[in-house]
């Protein structure tokens, strides 16, 4: 098994190994946390499909994480909630 390195900075944790580099932002974690369930029931209720709705958050969050990496967002559910590109399937 090949070593693993950890660094940490800035409340994001990055891990290198074989396959690459992979970084964890620990607060954009915590902040899916507490958003997603609601989030997730909104696409539930606009879309009518469980699956869809699970794929059209997962698609915000991923559209919005640029943004808050630059430190644009100020409110991240507010943000998701406004993402609308995946409900025009």
């Amino acid at each position: 098994m090949e070593a693993v390195s950890i660094t940490s900075e800035l409340g994001a944790t990055t891990a290198t190994h074989r396959r690459g580099e992979v970084t964890v932002d620990h607060e954009f974690v915590a902040a899916f946390v507490e958003q997603q369930a609601a989030v997730l029931r909104l696409a539930v209720l606009l879309c009518g499909d469980r699956r869809q709705a699970e794929d059209v958050v997962a698609e915000a969050f991923a559209r919005t994480y640029p943004q808050w990496r630059r430190g644009t967002v100020d409110n991240l559910g507010a943000s998701l909630r406004r993402d609308r590109g995946s409900l025009d399937r």
